[in-house]
Protein backbone atom coordinates (compact mmCIF):
# COMPACT_ATOMS: atom_id res chain seq x y z
CA UNK A 1 0.00 0.00 0.00
CA UNK A 2 1.48 3.55 -1.03
CA UNK A 3 0.39 6.75 -0.45
CA UNK A 4 -0.36 9.15 -3.40
CA UNK A 5 -1.06 12.79 -2.88
CA UNK A 6 -2.63 15.50 -5.54
CA UNK A 7 1.10 16.44 -6.44
CA UNK A 8 1.50 12.79 -7.61
CA UNK A 9 -2.04 12.22 -9.24
CA UNK A 10 -2.18 15.64 -11.50
CA UNK A 11 0.87 17.61 -10.83
CA UNK A 12 1.09 21.34 -10.63
CA UNK A 13 0.35 23.86 -12.53
CA UNK A 14 -2.15 21.41 -14.32
CA UNK A 15 -4.27 21.40 -11.46
CA UNK A 16 -5.38 23.20 -8.18
CA UNK A 17 -6.50 20.12 -6.10
CA UNK A 18 -9.29 21.20 -3.34
CA UNK A 19 -10.42 19.42 -0.39
CA UNK A 20 -14.11 19.73 1.28
CA UNK A 21 -15.00 18.10 4.52
CA UNK A 22 -18.93 17.24 4.93
CA UNK A 23 -21.18 14.83 5.75
CA UNK A 24 -19.76 14.45 9.46
CA UNK A 25 -20.44 16.27 12.86
CA UNK A 26 -17.90 18.74 14.32
CA UNK A 27 -14.30 16.88 14.88
CA UNK A 28 -14.30 16.74 18.70
CA UNK A 29 -17.91 14.55 18.29
CA UNK A 30 -16.04 12.24 15.45
CA UNK A 31 -13.17 12.26 18.24
CA UNK A 32 -14.77 10.97 20.68
CA UNK A 33 -16.51 8.56 19.09
CA UNK A 34 -13.75 7.32 16.99
CA UNK A 35 -11.65 6.59 20.48
CA UNK A 36 -14.63 4.89 22.54
CA UNK A 37 -15.33 2.20 19.37
CA UNK A 38 -11.69 1.78 19.37
CA UNK A 39 -11.30 1.22 23.06
CA UNK A 40 -14.36 -1.32 22.70
CA UNK A 41 -12.78 -2.98 20.03
CA UNK A 42 -9.58 -3.19 21.72
CA UNK A 43 -10.36 -4.51 25.00
CA UNK A 44 -12.83 -7.14 23.11
CA UNK A 45 -15.46 -5.96 25.30
CA UNK A 46 -19.56 -5.53 24.00
CA UNK A 47 -19.69 -2.82 20.79
CA UNK A 48 -21.81 -0.40 23.28
CA UNK A 49 -20.46 2.73 21.34
CA UNK A 50 -20.70 1.29 17.45
CA UNK A 51 -24.03 3.70 17.33
CA UNK A 52 -21.70 6.82 18.21
CA UNK A 53 -19.44 6.27 14.76
CA UNK A 54 -22.80 5.72 13.10
CA UNK A 55 -23.92 8.99 14.48
CA UNK A 56 -20.67 10.93 13.86
CA UNK A 57 -20.80 9.62 10.61
CA UNK A 58 -24.36 9.26 8.97
CA UNK A 59 -26.53 12.26 10.31
CA UNK A 60 -30.32 10.99 10.13
CA UNK A 61 -32.17 14.58 9.99
CA UNK A 62 -32.77 15.09 6.25
CA UNK A 63 -32.27 18.58 6.77
CA UNK A 64 -28.50 18.16 7.91
CA UNK A 65 -28.09 15.86 4.82
CA UNK A 66 -29.30 18.80 2.59
CA UNK A 67 -27.52 21.73 4.01
CA UNK A 68 -24.40 19.50 3.62
CA UNK A 69 -24.91 18.38 0.21
CA UNK A 70 -25.79 22.22 -0.47
CA UNK A 71 -22.50 23.52 0.75
CA UNK A 72 -20.90 20.69 -1.56
CA UNK A 73 -22.57 21.43 -4.75
CA UNK A 74 -22.34 25.81 -3.75
CA UNK A 75 -18.08 24.84 -3.19
CA UNK A 76 -17.62 22.77 -6.88
CA UNK A 77 -19.41 25.62 -8.29
CA UNK A 78 -16.93 28.28 -6.84
CA UNK A 79 -14.20 26.19 -7.83
CA UNK A 80 -15.44 25.94 -11.41
CA UNK A 81 -15.60 29.02 -12.03
CA UNK A 82 -12.93 29.92 -10.34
Amino acid sequence: VGFLNDRVLCPPPHCFPFTQEFGTRPGVGVAIALILENKAYNSRGEPKYGHLTSWAFNPQRLSWRRKSLRGGMDMLHAMLNF
